[in-house]
């Protein structure tokens, strides 16, 4: 028998993010399949609205997907503040392609460091 500890995988790591101290909690599963059903979704309603197809209900949407997706971003970042205002206002200033490519790069360095998971070896 295994023994494995899904904490080990999914521990939060610290990042100095422009010279603060956060920490950054991997999403789980469910988060992670709902944020790309929300991003193929905004996707799709942004075509939308570059063709001038898009009608109120389709905007309606894009805004609500949107803001989700805002809210999770707030929720993957802590920072060292009671209300988290350093995330906040990191997010307000920082074009969302840039907190993608963030994102992406945190995970690259924390894989770069911690190196794979060794597969078990089989019976």
């Amino acid at each position: 028998m295994y023994d494995i500890k899904t904490a080990d995988y999914i521990k939060p790591v610290s990042v100095n993010m422009d010279g603060k101290s956060w920490t950054m909690t991997a999403p789980g599963a469910g988060t992670e399949l709902k944020m790309g059903q929300i991003q193929r979704r905004l996707g799709l309603l942004e075509k939308k609205v570059e063709n001038n197809t898009a009608n109120e209900e389709d905007l309606d949407k894009y805004d609500r997907l949107e803001s989700e997706t805002y809210g999770y971003f707030k929720k993957l970042f802590k920072d060292s503040t009671e209300d988290n205002s350093e995330v906040e206002e990191w997010l307000q200033a920082t074009p969302i392609g840039v907190v993608y490519a963030i994102i992406e790069d945190i995970k690259d360095q924390k894989q770069a460091k911690d190196g794979k998971p060794t597969e078990p070896e089989s019976s």
